[in-house]
């Protein structure tokens, strides 16, 4: 979706530290819930700046803050991802649904064209839905 610098590397963010998916896989299994966020401050470069990411992922744990969010990013150059209910709503980019227990995607096209990323066609024909559409008032 989004192209990357000369050096070819993706910087992903996230927001957030509360992924269940991750335990076993990025967290070690057997870590307490509680030393989550430690271990991933310990692992990930850094918690709060997204400047210089190309994509941030934002957790259900961040719904609470999802406009503070995602206006600190709007029109940068960052894919915005996740899982949220009405993510696109908020003027998220692409939005993870689970249909028939497969995980598949929604795309809202205005944010991320605002950003100057360029979505491809190819993406768009395997998106459940594709709107363009720009965050509602007040959220």
């Amino acid at each position: 979706m989004a192209r990357t610098q000369a050096s070819g590397r993706i910087r992903a963010g996230v927001g957030g530290w509360l992924y269940a998916p991750w335990r076993g896989v990025f967290y070690p299994k057997g870590l307490p819930h509680a030393r989550e966020l430690q271990y991933a401050a310990q692992h990930l470069t850094s918690i709060e700046a997204v400047d210089g990411c190309h994509i941030l992922f934002l957790a259900r744990s961040e719904a609470a803050q999802l406009a503070k969010d995602l206006n600190a990013v709007r029109a940068k150059p960052i894919l915005t991802v996740s899982d949220v209910s009405a993510f696109l709503d908020h003027g998220g980019m692409v939005q993870f649904v689970v249909q028939d227990k497969r995980v598949r995607f929604a795309v809202n096209l205005q944010p991320a064209l605002q950003a100057h990323l360029a979505v491809s066609s190819e993406l768009l024909k395997v998106a459940i839905a594709v709107e363009s559409k720009p965050a509602e008032e007040g959220k």
